[in-house]
């Protein structure tokens, strides 16, 4: 990320400059660490229809995989 960011003070391309300060705002929230210090039971409620749902810790959930039975 040090590199991307002395290329992106020394860019003088404000296109180019954004694309390395993407690039760098995308790392650090890849790395960023997550420490929940307290949460909230979660209830759900679904059909028998619905396959592939997975909360994630959190509570939170992503539908990507997510699929109703044909």
């Amino acid at each position: 990320m040090e590199k991307w960011a002395e290329e992106a003070v020394a860019e003088e391309d404000p296109e180019k400059q954004n694309e390395l300060y993407a690039q760098i705002q995308q790392q650090v929230a890849d790395e960023a660490p997550i420490v929940p210090i307290a949460y909230q039971r979660a209830l759900y409620g679904m059909s028998r229809d619905v396959v592939g749902f997975e909360p994630y810790v959190l509570g939170t959930y992503g539908l990507k995989e997510t699929k109703l039975k044909h």
